[in-house]
This record gives C-alpha cells, structure tokens and sequence, in this order.
C-alpha cells in the first residue's frame, strides 16, 4: 500500500513561508517516510526504494564506474521513487541502474527475450522506454505527473510481466 498521492505532494521540498507550512510539510514527510519504512504497509517497494536511496551514496561521484561517468542525479532518483509509488501494488518490481550520464534506470528482465527499461533523466518529467519482446521491439518517450504512469507505459509495464491487472489478451 503506498502512501495517497496527495500526502506525498505536500512530503516534497516546496516553497512554505509561514511555519505552519512548514509544519504541514514536515508532518507530511515524516508519514510518506515511515510507510515506506514498513514492509507491511508498503510491501515489495520498500526494497526498491532503499535501492533508489543507496544510489545517492554509491554512484554520488564522478567516475564511480571506473571511467567518467556522472553521478547519480537526485532529481532522477526522486523522480523513480514516485514512479515506484505510483506502480500497482501487485506488479513485479524492477530492477535498479545508474546510466554513465546519471540517469536512473528502472529494467524489468523477465529472461533475455523480454524486458523493458524506462530511464529517469535530470530533467523534467519525460520517461524514455525501450521494450523487448522476441522479435518485436519499440520505445517511446512520455510525460509522467509523479502521480500516476501513463497508460502505454503502463502496457508495456503489463506485456513484459504479464501482469494480470493490466495484461491485455495476447495470443500465441
């Protein structure tokens, strides 16, 4: 169960200038923080994101692949953490990257021949996604709110994983 949508809105930086904005904001913070700390209440995605969270030690400096690349971009790793809040609940969760330009990378491997990776840049809120499945393949750009992921991300999420609250009827 993740936390209302709304509650994490107001759990995020923003500008509050009196002290009970403040208090609203903090309030709101400490809540999202402790159901995502619960593997009863926030089940399968507590891994996920303390995975994003170890990203902003672990890739923090340049060249933390051996070579040159660019630390892991905060606003990437929060941007991924909302789309893992937003995710159904029952889904597959994905797996955790860091591209050489900081980008975060969320990669759903279900074997070599089907898979789908969407990548979270530094900017804004446009997804990239690449998809596999046998021979066919595709990708794709698309706005995410931070709220709810958009519908053909959504089916592409339910083609690789099959995920039966979502999947279409696929014949063989």
């Amino acid at each position: 169960m993740s936390p209302p949508a709304a509650i994490c809105v107001l759990a995020r930086p923003a500008s509050a200038v009196s002290a009970e904005a403040q208090h609203v904001l903090d309030s709101a913070a400490q809540l999202v923080a402790r159901v995502e700390s619960s593997m009863w209440l926030f089940g399968r995605k507590m891994a996920v994101m303390t995975m994003l969270d170890s990203l902003t030690t672990s890739h923090a400096e340049n060249g933390w692949d051996g070579e040159q690349a660019l630390p892991a971009s905060h606003a990437a790793i929060g941007l991924a953490a909302d789309f893992i809040r937003a995710l159904p609940d029952d889904i597959d969760m994905p797996d955790v990257g860091v591209e050489p330009d900081g980008a975060v990378t969320l990669d759903w491997l279900p074997s070599r021949h089907r898979m789908l990776s969407v990548s979270f840049g530094g900017s804004g809120n446009r997804l990239a996604y690449a998809w596999l499945d046998g021979s066919d393949r595709g990708s794709g750009v698309v706005r995410f709110n931070r709220q709810a992921i958009p519908r053909t991300l959504m089916e592409a999420i339910a083609m690789t994983t099959e995920f039966a609250g979502h999947a279409g009827v696929r014949a063989a």
